[in-house]
């Protein structure tokens, strides 16, 4: 069943593979990277849009004080149970509804802003300039191997 969000039924599609999950995980944790961003840049270059540096910043921006202030707190919350209590308990299971709430809450903010006209490109050359994009919005150095394990993952979802 689809939703009336194509970014969500997307993501879902390609975070369902267990390297794109550790992938993003390490992209997240280790590298402070927002997952829905990456998501959304695989997504727009599955699309052939290419998104520019300026309208990732304005993007990223945008989510900054909700990320920061409602979703990092949750997640924060969801481990700190998780880390105390069995993965069934009522309050881990509620932390873990409500944190994927707020992610969907997020998408639905990203899709919103949907970009019909950005830089149109080969839908696997997209993918992988996006996400480059959105690794430098932080790093000045080469992208990690999970960065290039998403982009190859999502860009199978093509074929």
């Amino acid at each position: 069943m689809t939703s009336v969000n194509p970014f969500w039924d997307y993501s879902l599609t390609l975070y369902d593979h267990p390297e794109v999950q550790a992938a993003c995980l390490y992209l997240q944790d280790e590298h402070d990277h927002d997952v829905n961003l990456l998501l959304y840049a695989c997504w727009q270059g599955s699309r052939s849009v290419g998104l520019s540096r300026r309208e990732l910043l304005e993007i990223q921006q945008a989510m900054a004080d909700w990320r920061e202030q409602l979703l990092l707190p949750t997640r924060s919350l969801r481990r700190s149970l998780a880390a105390r209590l069995p993965g069934t308990d009522d309050r881990v299971v509620g932390a873990r509804r409500l944190e994927l709430l707020l992610e969907r809450w997020q998408q639905w903010q990203l899709y919103s802003r949907v970009l019909e006209d950005g830089a149109e490109l080969e839908p696997g050359q997209a993918m992988a300039t996006n996400l480059q994009t959105v690794w430098q919005l932080k790093w000045d150095s080469e992208p990690v191997h999970a960065l290039h394990v998403l982009s190859r993952r999502a860009q199978e979802l093509l074929l």
